[in-house]
C-alpha cells in the first residue's frame, strides 16, 4: 500500500508596489520654496513656488508611520514611529534616497535637527543624536521621563523644550552638553494643572514660549493656549492665556501671529504684538480635522488636516487670510474589477467637516499592465458612503452604480454610469436611493436594502424601483449568482429568486453584524461570509463557510468564530472582507492585521496558509493570475504569489503493485494523455496547478485507464502555460505526476 502527500503551498507574498497613495497628513515644514509633509504612509514633497498650483516632486514610502519631519541642508529626518529614526538623501529631489536609520524600543513621536543634532520625543525620552554624518547618525545623549509621555519638541539655543502629557507641563533641558541633558524647569508648575492636562505643540521666538494643548486648573482657568516669558529659561514665567471650545493641537508664528490648529474648529489665528493680552482676529473654518504643525513662510500657511488633506492660505493679512489651495485625502471604500476588460473601478471618500461637503471620487484604472495601472478618467459626486454595508457599488455588464449619502437626513441616491469606455464614462441616470445600500446588480436589475428590505430596481423603467424582498431581518450585503440572489442579514443567511422575489432558502446563524463590513464572497457550491462583533459582553471574530449547492437547503460547514480573543492582534483588528480565489484559496481581510490566506479546498476544515501585513487598513482584494490587489484604505497595494510544493517521501507495502501514471507528450501544446497503471476502479484523478488549486477532475468508474486533457478547466477555459500535478487516488493507493503545459 502507497502512503504519500504532496502539499502545494505559498511560501511568500512579493509586494510589487503601491498606487494612488493617500496619506494622512501629520506634519509640515517649509524649505526655501519646498514643502514637505508626513503622513501615515511615509512623506511627499511639492513645489510651492506657485502656492496656489503646487505639484507633488515625489511620494515616498516608509516602513513605519511618519508621524513628523524636520530638513536641513540635503537631508530630511524622519520620527517614523516604532521604525524610529530614518534620514534620505534629498540631493534628487525627484528620488530621495534613505541613507541612514537608528532603529530604537518605543515610539518616534516628534524629531527637530538643530547645530548638526536631532532631538526626539520618543515615548519617555528625548533621544539626542550626533548627524555630522547623516549616514550614521549616532545616540550621544538621553533624558528620561519616568511619569510622562513626550509628544513634542522644540529645541533653541541649548535647551530643548518637550509637550508632554498627562502632567501637561512644559519641560525645559539643557542640552548644552548632548551627551548629559539634564531637567532645569517645568512649566506651568506641576501641582497647579489637573492631572489630565497635556501639551501638544509649542514653539519658542526671542523670549516668548507659546504652547497649545489643554491645561484645567483648580481655580477654573481652563487654557489651551499659552504664552510664557523663557527670557530665563531656568525659571518660566506665565504671560497670558486664552480658552477654546476643545484642546488646540498645533501652533507656529509668524510676525506677531500665532496660528493654532484647533482641531475640528479650524484654524484660530491671534494677534500676539503684545503677550499680555493675546486675541482672536480670525478663525479659518475649512482647516478642521485634527491638524498637527503647521507651517508658515512669507505669509503662507500651510496646514496639514488629518484625515482630509491639506491647505495653502495666503495670511499677508492676518485679518483676511484666503485660501489658495486644497489638497484632497481619499479614503479608499471599495474597488471592483473588470477582469474581462481588465479595468478597475477604484471609489474613495473625502470627509470633510459637514456632511454636505463630503464626497465621492471614482477612479476609472486601466490595468491591462497588471503592476502598472493606469488612471484614464476621474468623476466626483456629491456626498459618500462608507465602506459600511457591503461594498455600495456593484458591475454588471458595463453598467457600473454606486450608492451616495448627501445628508444626516434620508438623502440617498444611487448613480448609474455606463463604463463601455472608461476614458469617457456617461451618467445614465440619477435616482432617489436606500439608506444601507448593499447594491448588487445584473443588468438592468439593480438591487439595494432598506431596513428589510430588498429593493429592486430598473434602469430602464421610469419609477426605477419595481419590486422588493421581505428579509428576516436588516441586508447587510448581497451577491447575484445568474437568477439566484445570496444575502447575508442580520442573524442569517437568505437565498432569494431574482426574478419572482421569493426566498427558497435561509439559515439562521445568530451573527448580528454578519457581512455587515465587506460583503460575502461566493462560488459554485460555496458562500463565505466574514463578521467581527461585540455583544452580550463577548467579542466574536472569523467568517462562516455555507454549503449552498442546493439552494432551498444551504447549511453551515464551519464557524471560524474566535471568541474573546487573548492575541491583542486578534482583539483590535476587524474582519473586513473575504475574497474566494479558483475555488480553494479564500482571502480574508482584517484591517491593520493585512490579510490571511485560507485552504479552502476542504471546506468544513479550512486551514489556514499564511499572513501577510499590509502599509495600513486591509478592506477589499481581487486577483487576477498570480497577481493579488488590496484596497488599503490609503492606497492600492499590489502583490504576487510566490510559491513552492512539500512532497512526503512514498512508502510502499511490500510485495504490493505498482501504481504509476505515464503522460505523453509530456511537454504538451494542444492535449496530452494520461494513462493509469495498477490503479483499482473507480479512481479520482484530480489536476492541481502549481497554486494547489483544482483545475480539473475526473472519476474512471470502467476499465478505462486513459484520460485525453486538452489544457481546459472544468468550465472550458483555456488555463495559462505552467506546471500542473496530476494526482489518482483509488482509495487504497495515490500516485502523482508532473505535466508541463506549453502556449
Amino acid at each position: 500500500m502507497l502512503v504519500f502527500f504532496i502539499l502545494v503551498h505559498i511560501t511568500e507574498i512579493q509586494k510589487l508596489g503601491s498606487y494612488y497613495i493617500q496619506g494622512y497628513y501629520f506634519n509640515a515644514r517649509v524649505a526655501d520654496s519646498l514643502l514637505f509633509l508626513s503622513t501615515i504612509r511615509g512623506f511627499e514633497i511639492y513645489d510651492i513656488s506657485q502656492p496656489n498650483t503646487p505639484y507633488q516632486l515625489c511620494c515616498v514610502e516608509t516602513d513605519g508611520e511618519a508621524w513628523a519631519l524636520d530638513v536641513a541642508e540635503n537631508y530630511v529626518y524622519i520620527a517614523d514611529g516604532y521604525n524610529g529614526l530614518l534620514v534620505f538623501d534629498i540631493t534628487n529631489i525627484h528620488n530621495p534616497n534613505l541613507v541612514g536609520e537608528y532603529i530604537f524600543s518605543g515610539f518616534a513621536e516628534d524629531v527637530v535637527i538643530n547645530d548638526q543634532k536631532v532631538y526626539m520625543a520618543a515615548g519617555n525620552s528625548l533621544l539626542i543624536f550626533d548627524v555630522v554624518n547623516p549616514s550614521h547618525p549616532q545616540l550621544i545623549g538621553e533624558w528620561l521621563s519616568t511619569d510622562n509621555y513626550l509628544v513634542t519638541v522644540f529645541v533653541k539655543d541649548t535647551f530643548a523644550y518637550l509637550g508632554c502629557f498627562p502632567e501637561g507641563s512644559l519641560k525645559i533641558i539643557n542640552v548644552a552638553n548632548a551627551s548629559s541633558p539634564y531637567l532645569v524647569a517645568e512649566f506651568p508648575d506641576t501641582a497647579a494643572p489637573f492631572s489630565y492636562s497635556i501639551i501638544w505643540d509649542c514653539c519658542v521666538v526671542d523670549t516668548l514660549a507659546f504652547l497649545v494643548g489643554d491645561w484645567v486648573y483648580p481655580n477654573g482657568n481652563n487654557y489651551k493656549f499659552i504664552i510664557a516669558n523663557v527670557s530665563n529659561p531656568t525659571q518660566p514665567e506665565f504671560i497670558s492665556g486664552l480658552n477654546f471650545s476643545q484642546p488646540a493641537s498645533g501652533v507656529v508664528t509668524e510676525n506677531n501671529h500665532a496660528y493654532v490648529n484647533h482641531q475640528f474648529y479650524g484654524v484660530k489665528i491671534i494677534n500676539v504684538h503684545n503677550p499680555l493680552n493675546p486675541f482672536i482676529i480670525n478663525n479659518i473654518q475649512d482647516a478642521y480635522n485634527y491638524g498637527y504643525a503647521s507651517a508658515i513662510k512669507n505669509g503662507i500657511l500651510v496646514t496639514p488636516e488629518r484625515h482630509e488633506g491639506f491647505t495653502i492660505y495666503d495670511v499677508s493679512n492676518p485679518s483676511r487670510p484666503i485660501s489658495l489651495y486644497h489638497h484632497p485625502t481619499f479614503q479608499w471604500r471599495s474597488f471592483l474589477f473588470d477582469d474581462i476588460n481588465r479595468n478597475l473601478f477604484l471609489r474613495g471618500s473625502v470627509i470633510r467637516k459637514t456632511i454636505e461637503n463630503q464626497h465621492t471620487n471614482i477612479k476609472f484604472i486601466d490595468i491591462s499592465t497588471l503592476n502598472n495601472p493606469v488612471v484614464r478618467c476621474e468623476k466626483n459626486f456629491l456626498g459618500f458612503w462608507t465602506w459600511n454595508y457591503g461594498e455600495g457599488i456593484s458591475l454588471s455588464q458595463h453598467i457600473l452604480s454606486l450608492g451616495i449619502q448627501r445628508t444626516f437626513t434620508n438623502d440617498y441616491y444611487i448613480g448609474i454610469l455606463d463604463v463601455s469606455d472608461i476614458v469617457d464614462p456617461k451618467l445614465i441616470r440619477f435616482v432617489t436611493g436606500t439608506p444601507n445600500c448593499p447594491l448588487a446588480s445584473q443588468s438592468p436589475l439593480i438591487l439595494a436594502g432598506k431596513d428589510n428590505k430588498l429593493l429592486i430596481g430598473n434602469i430602464n423603467t421610469p419609477n426605477f424601483w419595481v419590486d422588493s424582498i421581505i428579509c428576516p431581518e436588516h441586508c447587510h450585503s448581497v451577491k447575484i449568482i445568474d437568477s439566484i440572489i445570496y444575502i447575508s442579514c442580520r442573524n442569517c443567511m437568505v437565498i432569494a429568486n431574482l426574478y419572482n422575489s421569493a426566498i427558497i432558502g435561509a439559515y439562521y446563524h445568530s451573527h448580528p453584524y454578519a457581512g455587515l463590513v465587506g460583503g460575502l464572497s461566493i462560488n459554485d457550491r460555496l458562500l463565505f461570509i466574514p463578521y467581527s462583533e461585540s455583544w452580550t459582553g463577548n467579542i466574536y471574530k472569523g467568517f462562516m463557510i455555507f454549503d449552498i449547492g442546493n439552494p432551498h437547503s444551504p447549511a453551515l460547514l464551519i464557524d471560524t468564530a474566535i471568541t474573546n480573543p487573548t492575541n491583542p492582534i486578534d482583539y483590535l483588528v476587524m474582519v473586513n472582507g473575504c475574497y474566494i480565489y479558483d475555488d480553494t484559496l479564500l482571502f480574508i481581510c482584517r484591517d491593520r492585521a493585512g490579510f490571511d490566506i485560507w485552504n479552502v479546498s476542504q471546506p468544513n476544515l479550512p486551514r489556514k496558509i499564511i499572513s501577510q501585513d499590509t502599509p495600513g487598513y486591509c478592506r477589499y482584494i481581487h486577483c487576477i493570475n498570480d497577481t493579488i490587489f488590496v484596497m488599503d484604505e490609503t492606497a492600492i497595494e499590489i502583490y504576487r504569489f510566490m510559491t513552492g510544493q512539500t512532497i512526503e517521501e512514498s512508502k510502499w507495502v511490500e510485495n504490493a503493485p505498482l501504481p504509476s501514471i505515464e503522460i505523453s507528450p509530456n511537454p504538451f501544446y494542444c492535449r496530452t494523455n494520461i494513462k493509469l497503471k495498477n490503479l483499482h476502479k473507480p479512481c479520482y484523478v484530480e489536476i492541481f496547478d502549481a497554486l494547489g488549486r483544482l483545475i480539473k477532475n475526473w472519476m474512471l468508474t470502467d476499465s478505462s485507464s486513459c484520460i485525453i486533457w486538452d489544457g481546459n478547466n472544468t468550465n472550458h477555459q483555456l488555463v495559462p502555460a505552467g506546471v500542473y500535478f496530476v494526482i489518482a487516488n483509488d482509495g487504497v493507493q495515490t500516485k502523482n505526476a508532473k505535466v508541463i503545459l506549453l502556449r
